[in-house]
């Protein structure tokens, strides 16, 4: 299984970028075959201080923890132990700053091995699957929304009394605490091609419907996500939060491309490498050529195919640009 990338991003309506992201380098062979291509998206809690900083540091520190993986650990284990040192990060960095208590993210991240699937959650950011043209999300959401529709089926309130709640978003579970309360980790799932799995903020899920985020999700992987950000924005939302969606797209027979960075990174990502873009090349080549005899002369024929980028030498690229959350 090959596969293609694309991610988009804009601060939305918000005085800060709380969203941030990172794919890992899918030209490190050795590391691919046992570890797969991992991608990670921390949405920053903008309730708290230092949103930014928290989904930043999160989003850097379980990239790392996850590329020394080594061969022998299964990727199961290693999203397990990537997830909590990324919580460990966030919260020394709360303790360092004195906003312990106050500093905290979402996180999710996804690794595409061979032909599987394997992911990692904490909070309410997505993991969605678009598989013959039908949407749906795969990892648990960590909200008392979850608590109340509980208690909803349990005949213990009414659905309008859990609708009308003002807690009903608020997290029961997120990256930057001393313990994580809840993990939703899950995985393989087998992934077939012409599947795609997308990473994204409530920013854009809390903006379109999932018929509506249906509709654009067609071509090549960044132009998806180009179109569901420039969607979410159309909208005009009064608060519009920060909006980040990562894609990447399942193929039997198309060459994996490697992200590159934007044009203008953010200021705040210096030092970091930016998030990546696919790219794509086309290369034209004779396939087959034969002589006929003098008296029929000379003939051949020639195709063109789709030729991949040669993976990227350089380290893993990291994204984070201007814009904040809740």
């Amino acid at each position: 299984m090959t596969y293609a990338f694309g991610n988009a991003q804009h601060i939305g309506r918000r005085s800060q970028q709380q969203d941030a992201f990172c794919f890992s380098n899918t030209g490190d062979e050795a590391f691919v075959s046992h570890g797969g291509v991992a991608a990670v998206l921390a949405d920053g809690m903008g309730g708290m201080q230092h949103g930014g900083e928290a989904s930043r540091t999160a989003a850097a520190a379980f990239l790392n923890a996850y590329r020394r993986k080594n061969t022998d650990e299964p990727i199961r284990d290693a999203l397990y132990r990537s997830v909590h040192e990324a919580n460990a990060a966030v919260y020394a960095l709360a303790l360092e700053s004195g906003a312990g208590g106050e500093m905290g993210t979402t996180i999710v991240a996804a690794v595409l091995h061979a032909d599987e699937l394997h992911w990692v959650s904490v909070g309410d950011s997505a993991l969605l699957l678009l598989r013959g043209g039908q949407l749906s999300q795969l990892n648990a959401v960590h909200n008392y929304a979850t608590i109340l529709d509980a208690r909803v089926a349990a005949g213990q309130l009414s659905a309008a009394e859990a609708l009308s709640d003002p807690q009903r978003e608020a997290l029961i579970s997120h990256v930057g605490a001393e313990s994580i309360p809840h993990v939703d980790l899950n995985g393989p799932l087998r992934l077939d091609a012409g599947d795609t799995v997308y990473l994204a903020t409530d920013g854009l899920y809390r903006t379109l419907t999932a018929d509506e985020m249906l509709s654009y999700m067609t071509g090549p992987p960044q132009e998806q996500c180009e179109r569901l950000v420039g969607e979410a924005l159309a909208r005009g939302r009064e608060n519009q939060d920060n909006v980040t969606i990562l894609a990447l797209s399942a193929y039997g027979s198309v060459e994996s491309r490697e992200p590159e960075p934007p044009a203008e990174p953010a200021p705040e990502t210096a030092g970091v490498v930016p998030p990546a873009a696919p790219k794509r090349r086309w290369a034209v080549a004779a396939v087959a050529a034969f002589l006929l005899a003098a008296l029929l002369g000379a003939g051949y024929w020639r195709y063109v195919y789709a030729a991949p980028v040669p993976p990227a030498a350089a380290a893993d690229s990291t994204g984070a640009a201007d814009g904040a959350r809740r």
